[in-house]
């Protein structure tokens, strides 16, 4: 049985699913917040991460966001570019990685926020939020 609270909370978040970045999508746990988030109609989840590290079988209510062949990568390269002002070949290769590339779109819009932390540290996933996102 769900707490009344629980249940609450749901509804809210049902109203407006959050688009949520997913960068560490080899973790089973992930991905099963990733669907279970999907199926009560709270998030829209997106999964990062390389080509090979991305489930084939995640469902359809789940996107897949490989890096290499993400149409935005360039777009992410330059405004981290802009934003912490270090070279385009150095962005290019920091929104990369998956934390820095889930909080680049965070920061842009493309996500409303990034879920992280299962195989990174907090160290990690807080140095690549602070970088692409800043601490406001």
């Amino acid at each position: 049985m769900t707490p009344p609270i629980v249940e609450e909370l749901i509804r809210r978040a049902a109203r407006r699913p959050a688009i949520v970045a997913y960068p560490e999508p080899q973790d089973a746990r992930i991905l099963q917040a990733a669907a279970r988030a999907a199926a009560i109609g709270i998030a829209r989840p997106v999964l990062v991460g390389a080509p090979g590290a991305l489930p084939l079988d995640a469902g359809p209510a789940i996107e897949r966001r490989p890096i290499q062949e993400d149409a935005n990568l360039d777009r992410l390269a330059v405004e981290y570019a802009r934003r912490r002002g270090v070279a385009a070949p150095t962005a290019r290769r920091l929104v990369r990685r998956p934390l820095i590339h889930a909080a680049t779109m965070v920061s842009l819009g493309e996500a409303d926020c990034m879920v992280a932390g299962a195989t990174h540290t907090t160290a990690s996933v807080l140095q690549a939020a602070g970088l692409a996102i800043g601490y406001r």
